[in-house]
């Protein structure tokens, strides 16, 4: 176990076909105000573990709500797999997300 896993615990692994729940680092967006029970996008930084969470309905960069680290979710982004994504807990320095993998991919038309 590494040092920060020490100090701050491990990423919580989420497995496919299992909802749960993914506390996310608050960006303090001024724009949008996220409400429970929000859907919401993700996109993972390319060859990063990095996650972004970002308001439905924006795009370019526009609506980023909430940032974390997490292995398992971009290692399914970066398959291109579908999810659900909503909003269960909003706080000030954090978004609770409940977060269900699917094992279907998006495909390309």
């Amino acid at each position: 176990m590494g040092l920060f896993s020490w100090l701050f615990g491990s990423p919580q692994e989420v497995k496919i076909g299992q909802a749960c729940s993914v506390n996310f680092d608050s960006t303090k967006n001024k724009d949008y105000k996220p409400e429970i029970g929000d859907d919401v996008k993700l996109w993972a930084k390319p060859n990063s573990i990095g996650i972004f969470v970002y308001a439905k309905g924006t795009g370019g960069g526009n609506g980023l709500l909430a940032t974390t680290d997490n292995k398992s979710i971009s290692n399914h982004l970066h398959q291109k797999g579908k999810y659900d994504a909503k909003i269960s807990d909003v706080t000030n320095n954090q978004l609770t997300l409940d977060i269900t993998l699917k094992d279907d991919l998006i495909t390309a038309r």
